[in-house]
Order: structure tokens, then sequence, then C-alpha cells
């Protein structure tokens, strides 16, 4: 719209300048015309010295005689008569060809106006594509900055997490080949150090799985799923430490709810979720869970009692290796990639998701949309 406005505005504007300059150009040849005749013919018989008047032949006695009447002046009147004649004849010569000239006048301001309106318009349109481009690039290039940024900060991280486990498993072997101190007891050490061992396999995988998001090799893999049924078995793999916690679980969802997801990748998020909700809540807490589901979309949340994240670490908690309570150690505070990975994969699903403290507690919500992925 905006573009055919900017069309019609040059076409117009370049028609008014057409039309008047041939206007004015018009105008000068019309009054200079004249003047000109005139001052031409007037310097003609101020410079003739002489009239030349055709000669007399008369017949005398036989004799033929000729004669010449010369420096035979014109009156004044007579010449000024003439030349007014002869001008106003010009004139009305430059009235009759109006008509034809307004004609040719419009006709050529209008191609002319056509011609270059499409013409600027075509250049705009060329400088507005070369600058949507540069600035596309230049997102892109601001955009990969940033991964690489990123990358680099995974990475560096990474390597962080990892010399803890390894540095302890170190240590326990030496101790245990030596058979110094307390590591003579070779069996509880030896426990000691699979546990070491399962935990760096556990954040090897997280990495993993990360890697393989962050580079768009996995896409969710939909299939329409019960959700009470995904939700029930996930709480029965942590029953022991439910147990051990004593903890009570309420679970409010409706056994009709359905959503289209990929399974295997939502229940790591309802794995990750439990876990945190369990391990940061005090023993006797509570766990609720619930889902409503409407025509847009379905919702889940997940709440635990007793503890609360500090407030300016909420902002923070989706970043990589980011632990809210940093008195628990990397042993005991898990990776650090849980958070991360639950918000690769609730986006990967174009899901909504928050985490708030309440007045009791942790809340985190999720909203699945019903029209991203229809069910199958």
């Amino acid at each position: 719209m905006f573009r055919n406005q900017i069309n019609i505005r040059i076409f117009f504007i370049t028609c008014f300048i057409l039309l008047a300059s041939s206007a004015v150009t018009y105008l000068i040849i019309a009054y200079a015309t004249p003047v000109s005749y005139t001052t031409m013919i007037t310097s003609r018989f101020e410079n003739t010295e002489e009239n030349i008047l055709p000669s007399f032949v008369t017949e005398n006695d036989n004799h033929i005689t000729s004669f010449t009447i010369t420096n035979i002046s014109q009156p004044d009147n007579v010449r000024i008569f003439n030349i007014s004649s002869q001008r106003d004849m010009v004139v009305a010569a430059l009235i009759d060809v109006i008509p034809s000239l307004i004609i040719s006048m419009l006709v050529i301001s209008f191609l002319g106006a056509l011609f270059y309106s499409r013409y600027i318009t075509r250049l705009s349109n060329a400088l507005s594509e070369l600058k949507n481009a540069h600035i596309a690039l230049k997102q892109d290039m601001e955009r990969e900055r940033e991964l690489e940024m990123q990358r680099t900060a995974f990475f560096s991280a990474v390597s962080h997490e990892l010399k803890t486990p390894v540095t302890i498993l170190k240590g326990q072997l030496h101790g245990m080949l030596d058979g110094v101190g307390i590591y003579q007891n070779r069996d509880k050490y030896l426990s000691k150090a699979l546990q070491v061992t399962c935990r760096m396999e556990n954040l090897v995988q997280e990495i993993l799985t990360v890697s393989r998001m962050e580079s768009n090799q996995m896409s969710p893999r939909l299939q329409t799923i019960n959700l009470n049924n995904l939700i029930t078995q996930q709480i029965d793999e942590i029953d022991d430490l439910l147990v051990y916690k004593e903890m009570t679980v309420s679970l409010s969802i409706a056994e009709s709810i359905s959503i289209t997801v990929d399974p295997v990748l939502l229940q790591k998020v309802i794995s990750n979720l439990l876990s945190n909700a369990v391990f940061y809540a005090p023993e006797k807490a509570s766990l609720s869970l619930s889902a409503i589901q409407t025509l847009q979309y379905t919702e889940l949340q997940v709440e635990n009692s007793g503890s609360h994240i500090p407030e300016e670490a909420l902002p923070h908690v989706f970043e990589a290796f980011y632990r809210a309570d940093r008195s628990r150690s990397r042993i005991t505070g898990g990776s650090g990639l849980g958070l991360y990975i639950v918000q690769m994969i609730l986006t990967l699903h174009h899901a909504w998701f928050h985490i708030e403290n309440t007045s009791g507690g942790v809340r985190f919500t999720i909203r699945f949309p019903k029209d991203v992925f229809p069910p199958s």
C-alpha cells in the first residue's frame, strides 16, 4: 500500500513538472517569435538603401527607351502595416497549434511520468531489498557470533564440570592401589568410584543430548499419548526417593487428557522436573501435579512445597550449569543441565513454560499448544 502511494505520488509530480516545463517553453516561444520576427523585418527595411522597382520600356520615334525608377521609398504607415500584418499571422499560427500542442504535451507528460515513476519505484525497491538483505545478513552474523560465544561458554563449563568427578575418581583409584589409610577398604571405595563413574556417565549423556539438540540433529518423533499414564510412570520411577524423604504426592490429571508430543523427550522433561522438585524439597514436603485441557492448549503444573528459589536466581535457572543453591556440591546438586535441557525440549515443542515462587513452594507451568502438533 505504501509503495503504491509513493508510485502514484511520483507519477503526478513528474506529470506536473513536464506539463509546467512544456507550458513555459511554449510561452517563451509564443512571446519571442513575433518579437524576433518584427525586429528582423524592421532591420531589413532600415538597412535597405533603395527599393528597386520594375523597369519601364517606351517606344518613341523608333527608339526604345528604358529607365528605372529608384530611391522611391514606401510611406512609413504602409511599411508598419505590412510588418504588423505579418506578425499577426505568426501569432495566429501559434494560436492555431495550441490544441495539438496541448494534446502532445499531455501524451508526452503521461508517458514520461509513467516511465519515470516506474523507474524510480524499481530503483527504490532494489535499494529496499538491498537494505533488507544487509540487515538480515547482519542479524545472521550477530546470531552466529552469539551462538559461537554460547558454545564456547558451554564447553568451557563442561570441562570444568568434568574436572571435579575425574579428580575424585583418580584420587580414589590411587588410594586403593596404594592401600593407604581409609582406602584400604577397597569394597567401600570401589562402590564410591562406581557412583562417581555413573554420575559422569549421566553428565556425558546430557552433554550429548544438548549437543544434538543445539546442532538441530534431534527432531521430535510425535505421538499422541495419555498424559496421566506418562506422569504416573515417572512418579513410580522415583518412588524410593519419595519414600526416603517421606513426601506425599497429589495427582490431579484426568485420564482422558492426551497430547501430541515426543514421548521420549517429554519423559526426560517430567523426570527432570520431578527430580528437582523432590531433591530441593525438605523432608515430609508435598508434591502436586495437575493438568487441564482447553481448546487452545494443555497445561501441566508441577509444584513442591517447603522451598523457594532466590528471586535474583529465577532469571538464570535455565542457563547451563547454573545452580540456584550454591551450598550444594556438584555431586549432590546434579549436573546443572536439567532445566537447560527442559528448556530446549519444550522450545522444540513450541510450548510456553514458566517457573515461579508461590506462597508455599515453587511451581513450574507448561502449556502445550494444540494447533502446532495436531493429533496423529
